[in-house]
């Protein structure tokens, strides 16, 4: 049975009434009273002087080691002191100036002085320093947070020279001490504080100068960059306790930390008009260029590592399974967001701030201050293609293409001033999706497949760091991660079988194949949609020059596209040779589709291009400082016409031969008075080449009419040559000198004959190709077989001569100008051996 005891209810209640329970009670109250007391000041005692013990760490934190290194340097001073007969007895040094200085005796009195003097001058100096810096703290940064104000204490130019003087001043009080104490002046401490005495008088005056300075915070860039840099290396492979969640997360927030004070040193240099020239735009620059860093460290990194940190990825109701679906509505909540990686946290912080930036000085249409910031953003998309990061660098040219575009295509006038550079600026727009794409393509010039898949069947994947030996995608970075996992897990768990190193080849190898084709597909569709959008918007916003260099980049960067399928093509054969495994998931490679592709939007940029011809003639001077847009409009149109005459593409040719025929009569005007003085064969010779080039295009049409046996091609270009004759006339007296011009023999090449002269060979290649009757007599000239008469007359006389009997121009004055009514006395200057060539008839007279 349980002992029960009498509760203190009861107590008071039985003995209450008697008077010593109450004074005894009121005793053991006091004790008790005084023991708290007691505790409580004890306790409170030992947390002050704990409060105390931080304040003085605080305080003397930085000032230990100035102070020893000082009172090491005094003994060793006084030591060598004592010694000093010894030195006096070495023979060379006794009768050198050294010895003789050793020997001297010195004044006391002076001795104190000096030291006196440098402690105080020291004194000075620091106060002067952190007056200095005070105020600029007051003036400059009241408003900001303390981590950009901690960075001038953290200037390493001036820590150090806080350090030298701490130290100069520490180590002539010891000196002092040390002759308070009746000892003789040191010999050596004279020359040691003169020399640390100057260094410090003129490092003042350096960083004197460099305090008027510090109110520019671009200045601490370095000290910022270096610790996130730090951070970042710390966080991959080679870092201290790097696959530890509890370090990666702590790396994590130091970087954050760095990288905020970064974003708002951005953010106020440029807001100070004052730094708007150099200082903003080299801190942006720079913070371009640490992010390329980080690129190129971030496959280094685990790709689970808590240095990503995890953000929240909100689902669609529509587009989510029906568990997660049927819980919401049970429970009436939202849905339940997934938690993932937040692989993109430190470049999203510093580029935000960096493309603000850029869409601040857009919206204001200072194209000058923008252009001089985007002049490095090639290079570092170029660095993003070729760290397999292509997603990436779609997400921020989409940011800034649309600030930009938005600003250009708001119909407001542009400053006579600004209108080159927002030209400027465009074209660098432009140049960045072929920036990624170099880049990329250059990732791919440095895989060798055959040299990748011997280091990876000989990489030993027990190793936890085998995975980051290789710059590879992250994709395949992870699926490394996870085999060297299992491999690992297979050693510890002693398993039978342990995983072959060629089913890891085969899986990387899989992997890369992949993640190059998902690269290439997300690019290409990049560039079908964006250079066709971004011409269309500028050139209904009537900024046609703009819209010209969009398209001209466009040209350019097809150029390069199709020569690099063939490389894509020779490294995914590469990676797919003798592979053992067949995987589900394979990377679908149409090798004629991609160059087809390449083909198509090759032609929309010539297309868009070529209808801006009537918008881009202009008859005033042209600028040299301006890329000849008109120019290069009209040549790149040619050429087009010529293919699609080649290729027998009635409909192409009608779209593009109308604007091509308007930019050479405009490009014909422009050059009339450009020449105006020069010698005459010159200038004629100039003046004709234009109109020679539409000759010959046209004299092209009505080849390829016949050859492809479709008479619209001429029909086309005859109807053009009708209209623009029956409107000018008198023109035809131009085209008629031209002509003769052009049909008298000089023994000289004119300035685009080089050029004609590739569709010449290319047409003579073309009918060369073409069967012929077959003969045996050695000297006959077997014809080509054609359906065409004409075809049949004028093809080269034998399969390896290039050039036919009859040149295009010879076929066009022929067959056309020849014809033309006109009541004017011209003579074309074409014999009658070509007319009779091209016509098949006879003739005596030239024509």
């Amino acid at each position: 049975m349980a002992r029960k005891f009498p509760s203190r209810s009861y107590l008071i209640a039985r003995l209450g009434s008697t008077r010593l329970f109450w004074r005894v009670r009121y005793g053991i109250d006091w004790i008790t009273f005084k023991r708290l007391r007691v505790g409580f000041h004890l306790k409170n005692g030992i947390g002050t002087t704990n409060t105390e013990i931080r304040y003085w760490r605080a305080m003397t934190k930085g000032s230990i080691v100035p102070i020893i290194l000082a009172i090491i340097i005094s003994v060793g001073l006084y030591t060598f002191e004592q010694n000093l007969s010894y030195f006096h007895n070495i023979k060379w040094l006794h009768d050198s100036f050294i010895g003789q200085y050793l020997s001297h005796p010195l004044d006391n009195d002076s001795y104190v002085q000096m030291l006196t003097v440098i402690a105080g001058v020291t004194g000075v100096f620091l106060g002067l320093y952190f007056t200095a810096v005070s105020t600029v703290i007051s003036n400059a940064y009241s408003a900001v947070s303390g981590d950009v104000r901690d960075l001038i204490l953290k200037d390493r130019l001036g820590n150090n020279y806080v350090k030298l003087v701490a130290f100069l001043t520490a180590l002539s009080v010891l000196l002092l001490s040390f002759s308070a104490a009746n000892t003789a002046p040191l010999h050596l401490a004279i020359p040691l504080l003169a020399i640390v005495s100057c260094l410090a008088v003129f490092a003042f005056v350096k960083l004197g100068s460099r305090t008027f300075f510090l109110s520019d915070p671009t200045l601490f860039f370095h000290t910022l960059s270096d610790e996130l840099i730090k951070w970042v290396n710390h966080a991959s492979f080679r870092g201290y306790q790097w696959n530890n969640p509890s370090f990666q997360t702590h790396y994590r927030k130091q970087a954050l930390r760095s990288a905020t004070t970064l974003a708002t040193l951005a953010k106020m240099s440029g807001d100070k008009a004052e730094l708007q020239t150099k200082s903003h735009p080299r801190l942006l620059n720079n913070l371009l260029a640490l992010v390329g860093v980080y690129y190129d460290k971030k496959h280094l990194i685990r790709s689970d590592s808590k240095w990503f940190g995890r953000k929240y990825q909100h689902k669609q109701w529509y587009l989510t399974e029906s568990a997660a679906i049927e819980m919401a509505t049970n429970t009436d909540t939202t849905l339940q967001p997934n938690e993932v990686p937040d692989n993109t946290w430190l470049e999203d912080i510093i580029l935000t701030v960096v493309f603000d930036a850029f869409k601040a000085d857009a919206s204001i249409g200072d194209y000058q201050a923008l252009y001089n910031k985007l002049v490095s953003l090639p290079d570092f998309f170029k660095g993003i293609g070729s760290d397999w990061l292509a997603q990436d660098g779609e997400k921020w040219h989409d940011k800034l293409s649309k600030d930009i575009i938005a600003k250009l295509t708001d119909n407001e006038l542009i400053d006579e001033t600004q209108e080159p550079y927002s030209i400027a600026t465009v074209d660098i727009l432009g140049s960045l999706p072929m920036s990624l794409e170099l880049g990329f393509i250059q990732a791919i010039m440095n895989v060798d497949g055959d040299k990748l898949r011997n280091r990876l069947n000989s990489a030993n994947w027990t190793d936890k760091f085998a995975a980051y030996q290789f710059q590879l995608p992250p994709m395949v970075i992870k699926v490394l991660e996870q085999a060297q996992s299992g491999v690992d897990f297979e050693k510890q768990a002693h398993a039978p079988h342990k995983t072959p190193n060629w089913y890891i080849t085969e899986l990387a190898l899989h992997e890369l194949d992949l993640a190059i084709h998902q690269q290439w597909q997300s690019m290409m569709k990049l560039l079908e949609t964006w250079y066709t959008q971004a011409g269309k918007a500028l050139s209904d916003a009537k900024r046609y020059k703009q819209a010209a260099s969009i398209y001209s980049r466009a040209i350019e960067l097809a150029w390069k596209l199709d020569s690099h399928i063939e490389r894509l093509k020779e490294l995914s054969e590469a990676l797919n040779k003798d592979g053992h495994v067949d995987f589900i998931q394979k990377a679908e490679w149409d090798w004629d589709k991609e160059h087809e592709r390449v083909k198509k939007f090759r032609d929309v940029a010539i297309d868009g291009q070529a209808k801006l011809i009537p918008h881009l003639w202009n008859t005033g001077e042209p600028n040299p400082d301006m890329p000849d847009f008109f120019g290069g409009a009209v040549h790149r149109t040619g050429e087009a016409c010529y293919e699609a005459l080649l290729a027998g593409d009635t409909e192409r040719f009608k779209a593009l031969f109308r604007p091509y025929f308007l930019g050479i009569v405009g490009i014909f005007d422009s050059i009339r008075p450009q020449v105006i003085g020069w010698e005459t064969s010159s200038a004629i010779a100039w003046m004709s080449e234009p109109i020679l080039d539409l000759f010959d295009i046209s004299g092209y049409a009505y080849i390829y009419a016949e050859y492809h046996d479709k008479p619209d091609l001429w029909v086309e270009c005859k109807a053009v040559w009708d209209t623009y004759l029956a409107g000018l006339p008198l023109q035809l007296q131009s085209f008629a000198i031209i002509s003769d011009y052009h049909q008298t023999p000089r023994g000289m090449i004119t300035p685009r004959a080089t050029l004609r002269s590739r569709w010449q060979i290319e047409l003579g290649r073309q009918l060369n190709s073409l069967p012929r009757q077959g003969s045996n007599d050695f000297y006959s000239r077997p014809e080509v077989q054609h359906q065409s008469e004409f075809i049949r007359r004028i093809a080269p006389w034998d399969a390896h001569m290039p050039f036919m009997h009859a040149d295009a121009i010879d076929v066009f004055t022929v067959k056309y100008l020849l014809n033309v009514p006109t009541k004017l006395k011209v003579d074309f200057g074409v014999r009658q051996g070509k007319v009779t060539t091209v016509n098949g008839r006879q003739g005596d007279e030239d024509a």
